[in-house]
């Protein structure tokens, strides 16, 4: 296992990233609109903005999602203190408001800016190949995670199954023709901003829109970013790859990998690949309690984490990329998709 020594560093400034979200109006929008919001808020005299939580269901035991709004930098203007209250809480309030009393809150809101380094990093590491070594498998899991908790979930755990992955190719000797390039990404939470900058560093000038000479030595790519149990993977419309993985999981039937999803889906990494025409993946794996506790939420911690299934969706991951490193012929290319949503089962 080859691991480069130097992380990437990825520094993308706000008008490139623009550039590179081009394309993604409803992003655009949804930020201008919340800027539209504030001002509202702003005109009025609030000076903090509380919104009622999910509901009994995550709320009763302290789950707490946190999501930013947007992009911000030391310079930018304060914005307003938001908060979200227990959905129970919040109802109270409002119905003691309806009625006609006076509500008080005290607020307190402590936080510490971290402006020591702005940049984010990728972690790369490979397998050497052999008589195809130039030719490039990759499998990824973004590493950065929400501040609320630690990010076991969200996505530590899928960190670790491609690390897993690595480690079983190495323990057991495998010999692939291809090198196998494995890819912890830094700023997926931020607009998937990692791995766009390493597909525009080595395989597609985003700006200029055209190919880099890596594009054709690139083969496929699987993303990792869940924690439960791998349940099949995603076609991303891509038929002709059907064949390819109803061979692959065939082995891991007994371990329940047995769906195949012809529709797209995005929000994580693989997108960043198919944007530019190469072929990417994402794994369908169990939801388990991450949209009702652990999703960007205090509760996203390693306590969630079941070992049995990161070891299943590791060995599966592991045999994906030595069958796509080993395989004859080229992979088939993606057909053009769309910011698809995820699929549950």
């Amino acid at each position: 296992l080859q691991i480069i020594k130097s992380p990437e560093m990825i520094s993308v400034p706000r008008e490139t990233m623009d550039k590179l979200l081009s394309g993604e109006s409803k992003l655009k929008k949804r930020i201008l609109s919340e800027e539209k919001i504030e001002e509202f808020f702003r005109r009025e005299g609030a000076v903090v903005l509380v919104e009622p939580g999910m509901g009994a269901d995550t709320m009763d035991k302290g789950t707490v999602r946190v999501n930013d709004r947007q992009p911000i930098t030391p310079d930018d203007p304060i914005p307003l203190p938001h908060l979200v209250m227990a959905a129970e809480h919040y109802n109270r309030l409002m119905r003691l408001m309806e009625m006609g009393y006076e509500v008080k809150m005290d607020v307190e809101i402590r936080n510490e800016f971290y402006n020591d380094d702005l940049k984010d990093y990728n972690l790369i590491a490979e397998l050497p190949g052999s008589d195809l070594q130039d030719e490039i498998v990759m499998i990824g899991a973004h590493l950065d995670a929400k501040s609320a908790a630690t990010g076991a979930t969200d996505n530590a755990a899928g960190s670790a199954v491609v690390m897993e992955a690595m480690r079983i190719l190495k323990a057991i000797g495998a010999k692939p023709r291809r090198t196998i390039r494995a890819a912890l990404w830094g700023a997926e939470e931020c607009g998937h901003l990692g791995s766009l900058g390493y597909v525009g560093q080595h395989f597609y000038d985003w700006q200029k829109k055209i190919k880099l000479p890596e594009y054709d030595k690139f083969y496929v790519y699987f993303n990792v970013d869940w924690y439960g149990r791998f349940r099949g993977i995603y076609l991303q419309g891509n038929d002709l790859a059907r064949p390819i993985f109803e061979a692959w999981m065939k082995p891991f039937h007994d371990l329940g990998m047995t769906y195949l999803v012809p529709g797209n889906t995005g929000g994580t990494d693989h997108m960043s690949f198919l944007k530019c025409g190469l072929p990417g993946f994402q794994f369908i794996q169990d939801d388990l309690e991450f949209f009702t506790k652990t999703f960007h939420t205090n509760m996203d911690v390693y306590d969630r984490l079941v070992p049995e299934d990161l070891m299943q969706a590791a060995t599966i991951l592991a045999a994906f990329a030595y069958n796509a490193a080993t395989r004859e012929g080229k992979f088939p290319p993606p057909t053009p998709i769309d910011n698809g949503r995820r699929w549950h089962k």
